[in-house]
């Protein structure tokens, strides 16, 4: 699971499951870790990424960026079917819980941690110990249940209305759209954003 080199801090922390996706053309690495932080990167940030990966998926995606990956029988496997009545998500397979604790001290002051589950797979609140200036949500792994043949189900689950969560949310259509609503008002107020 640790790698034998030493670890350096990062600027981005990311944490979820890799997802092995199903496709007509094979499998192919996705989930919200995985194309985060492959974009953080891309942008010019140091990255970490705190995963849980089984051996049917490749990671060799990421390479050159460090990842800690908790053993697993299996990754979390997802298929998506589409047809004329829209898209069916199944999960076939999920692997195993990240914990916290497995974030190596060096990495828990990172500026930016990302929340990124695609299956329920981590908390939805920061231990004490983690100090970002920004903490990071993409909460479609806490949005969606399964039934008994791993079809996607929707459930409020953990972020029903009584969560309150103290983040931005990472969809950047909906920072977009908050952004844009914050200077609509106040540009119809003050002409300023704020």
């Amino acid at each position: 699971m640790y790698s034998l080199v030493p670890l350096e801090p990062v600027d981005y922390l990311v944490i979820g499951h890799a997802a092995h996706d199903l496709t007509p053309s094979g499998a192919r690495l996705g989930g919200t870790a995985a194309f985060s932080a492959l974009t953080a990167r891309a942008l010019g940030l140091r990255v970490g990424v705190l995963t849980s990966v089984g051996s049917e998926t490749s990671l060799a995606a990421l390479d050159g960026i460090p990842v800690i990956s908790i053993p697993s029988e299996h990754s979390a496997t997802f298929e998506n079917v589409y047809s004329e009545g829209g898209r069916k998500q199944i999960l076939h397979h999920r692997a195993a819980p990240i914990d916290f604790a497995h974030v190596p001290e060096v990495w828990r002051h990172a500026g930016i941690v990302h929340l990124g589950p695609v299956a329920d797979e981590v908390q939805p609140i920061l231990p004490k110990g983690f100090s970002p200036g920004l903490l990071g949500l993409t909460p479609q792994g806490w949005l969606r249940g399964w039934d008994e043949w791993g079809a996607s189900i929707p459930n409020a689950g953990r972020m029903g209305p009584r969560s309150k969560p103290r983040a931005r949310w990472s969809s950047a259509s909906r920072m977009w759209a908050a952004t844009w609503s914050r200077w609509s008002v106040s540009r119809s107020t003050r002409a300023s954003w704020q």
